[in-house]
């Protein structure tokens, strides 16, 4: 639990120290709970997360926004995955996708041009 309650924090202190205020945080759509209705759009109400992943998440993302109101000059952008876990075993672990991808990162994965990126950046 460390992890997820005191890293964050110390990084933004860190950040905050060095004048680096500048942070793209990587949520999930699990902040959304169990949803009334699909698909989830942008402008849901979070909470009611249904697991301590999507409650990590959560609680992640409060922090930054209390940041960002206690202090104007961060720029800070919260992306929020669908089903990011299933790509991953998907594309990355070379399991077999059933059916055709069906949002945004599942077709920009698809496409390979990712992969091209990665190797690039990983096995200089």
């Amino acid at each position: 639990m460390r992890i997820i309650s005191v890293e964050p924090l110390n990084l933004c202190y860190v950040m905050r120290e060095f004048e680096c205020k500048s942070i793209v945080f990587s949520s999930s759509a699990t902040v959304y709970g169990d949803p009334k209705s699909v698909p989830i759009r942008e402008d849901f109400p979070v909470g009611g997360v249904t697991n301590p992943y999507g409650r990590s998440k959560l609680f992640i993302e409060e922090i930054l926004r209390d940041l960002y109101t206690s202090d104007s000059s961060w720029k800070i952008v919260i992306l929020r995955y669908f089903n990011l876990l299933e790509l991953m075993r998907v594309e990355i672990l070379g399991k077999t996708q059933i059916g055709v991808p069906n949002n945004l990162m599942a077709i920009y994965i698809s496409s390979g041009s990712w992969k091209e990126r990665v190797s690039k950046c990983i096995w200089r």
